[in-house]
């Protein structure tokens, strides 16, 4: 069997292979990322700087949506946030505080040296 670590990876034969990062389908919510070549999953992997720049979209849980980097972005430089700070966006007032207290609570069980370091603001 041909070692997979030098063949372009393909979903199908019919399938047209995109450049690195290119959002798959191409669609401004696209959760997928083309990564044609197996060195580009491995280097994902490996958290390597010179494909995760190239990701244009992907999984919610691991790479902000643009959108949402222009919201924090614009909220960040209203009220002043240093580079330390971040911020997240929440459709409301409820899913915050149900995030905050969850994040409180994490941190008191598992980091609790870190709790009078910690801050968050609403």
């Amino acid at each position: 069997m041909p070692s997979l670590q030098k063949r372009e990876l393909r979903r199908s034969s019919s399938s047209v292979i995109s450049e690195l990062g290119t959002p798959i389908p191409c669609d401004d919510h696209a959760c997928s990322v083309s990564m044609p070549l197996w060195e580009h999953i491995e280097g994902y992997e490996e958290g390597k700087k010179a494909v995760h720049e190239k990701l244009a979209l992907g999984y919610p849980r691991f790479v902000y949506h643009p959108y949402v980097v222009k919201v924090v972005d614009l909220f960040r430089s209203k009220h002043g946030l240093r580079d330390e700070q971040d911020a997240l966006p929440f459709p409301n007032k409820e899913v915050a505080d149900r995030c905050c207290k969850f994040v409180t609570e994490a941190i008191k069980r598992t980091m609790p040296e870190l709790v009078s370091h910690a801050s968050l603001v609403l």
